[in-house]
């Protein structure tokens, strides 16, 4: 059987680009993988379909789902045109919770041992990284000398962060 033709939804390109070289390339390949034969598992090829979902109907879609980087494909089959439309390429909802994640956060990804590790981070300008690693190296310089505050109570210490 030859591959169906892959198109993606505007939205689905973003999600796409938004993922970084190593997911893409995962991505990717299971889309190659399942366009092979993206019809229904029911009708011998690779799509699990979705149904009905906590009162919203996704009949008609189907998933492929990539665990180890916990990420969720949505697409739907265009029989008579032979196309496999991708609709949505998202990190699974429970991964987001469970990592305190949101849309636009930057996530750092690894592989080790053959596991993928997803960890968010933060992207600070230049200008406060610099400022950061001289407060850091004021702090250290200071502890090593013994001088530091102590305080008496832990309201004493938060009234001392903020200033007061």
């Amino acid at each position: 059987m030859t591959s169906w033709s892959v198109e993606f939804t505007t939205e689905a390109e973003k999600e796409r680009a938004a993922l970084d070289r190593s997911q893409r390339l995962q991505v990717d390949k299971a889309i190659y993988k399942v366009s092979q034969n993206p019809l229904p598992q029911s009708e011998g090829g690779y799509g699990k379909p979705l149904g009905n979902k906590q009162s919203n109907d996704l009949t008609g879609l189907l998933k492929i789902k990539l665990l180890k980087l916990g990420i969720r494909i949505v697409y739907k089959i265009i029989r008579t045109d032979e196309i496999m439309k991708i609709i949505v390429i998202a990190v699974r909802a429970d991964i987001v919770d469970r990592l305190g994640i949101a849309e636009g956060d930057k996530l750092e990804v690894t592989e080790k041992d053959g596991a993928i590790y997803l960890m968010p981070v933060v992207v600070y300008p230049k200008k406060y990284l610099d400022e950061l690693r001289r407060e850091i190296h004021d702090a250290k310089t200071k502890i090593a000398a013994g001088q530091y505050p102590t305080f008496d109570s832990v309201d004493a210490l938060f009234s001392k962060l903020e200033g007061n």
